[in-house]
């Protein structure tokens, strides 16, 4: 497999679509704090402290979608060009075929997601200071847990991409996946947010208003709903990713570990019986 890493780490470094995502990834990151330093500007020092950690951890939201781009334009061609069939000409396996994809994948979000994290250090600790970082709960385990998130991305995309021949179909199919677990994550993790009860101002007789803090609140997810919503929540990575960007901690790593594991073993068994001509 050594050969294969080698062989798609030096194509890499030649493919325009690694350095365009990269340099927009570096963009996208470099004017996210720069309007954080005008929020600081005119706001104050106290809102990147109550903010830094969305910001911190955001691009674990979307690190999905550029993966996505990156692995259906670069690995896409290996059927229409032959490069998959020649591959397997020279003797390499269908397993170390995968994983190699695989490996590279997993390299490639890691990028995404520590040019994020660099951009923070250079532009926003200058503008926050080094409080910043002290208001950030669980810091190091939350970047062990954006790894795993990686990982876990990976392997989705991994998948789809090994599996789907025709180049244009791959892409489509890949970034829909993306942007379709985003919009769920995000719709389970708003509902699971929404508290039992909230607060409601009541107009008494005299014409004023007294805050009543047991009204039910209809958009509550309870019963069994709450616990198919929990677990949905606990097997997506975008979810997860908005649980560390909203500063709270799940028990997701082992079971994203798990699920990267489990979607590459059913990925690889896949490919091994897929008709490659």
């Amino acid at each position: 497999m050594r050969k294969l890493l080698s062989a798609n780490f030096s194509r890499l470094w030649k493919r325009k679509i690694f350095w365009l995502l990269e340099i927009g990834t570096l963009l996208f990151s470099i004017v996210a704090y720069l309007l954080v330093g005008i929020n600081v500007k005119n706001i104050g020092i106290h809102w990147i402290l109550k903010n830094a950690n969305f910001y911190l951890f955001l691009v674990l939201l979307y690190v999905s979608i550029l993966t996505a781009i990156f692995s259906s334009l670069f690995f896409g061609t290996d059927y229409s060009d032959g490069t998959l069939r020649n591959k397997l000409t020279v003797g390499h396996s269908r397993k170390d075929i995968y994983l190699s994809n695989w490996v590279l994948n997993a390299a490639i979000t890691t990028t995404f997601i520590m040019t994020h994290y660099l951009v923070a250090v250079v532009i926003g600790i200058p503008i926050g200071g080094m409080t910043v970082i002290s208001v950030i709960n669980h810091l190091l385990l939350k970047f062990v847990f954006s790894l795993i998130i990686a990982l876990a991305d990976t392997s989705i995309i991994t998948m789809t991409t090994m599996l789907d021949s025709n180049k244009a179909r791959c892409a489509i199919v890949n970034i829909l996946t993306a942007l379709l677990l985003i919009i769920v994550g995000f719709f389970i993790f708003s509902a699971l947010e929404q508290p039992e009860l909230k607060y409601q101002m009541i107009q008494q007789a005299d014409g004023s208003y007294l805050m009543d803090e047991h009204v039910p609140n209809p958009r509550y997810v309870g019963g069994n709903m709450r616990i198919v919503y929990t677990i949905l929540e606990s097997i997506m990575p975008t979810a997860f990713a908005l649980r560390i960007a909203s500063d709270s901690i799940s028990n997701y790593p082992l079971i994203g570990c798990a699920i990267a594991v489990l979607l590459t073993i059913i990925g690889m068994v896949m490919f091994k019986k897929k008709d490659i001509k």
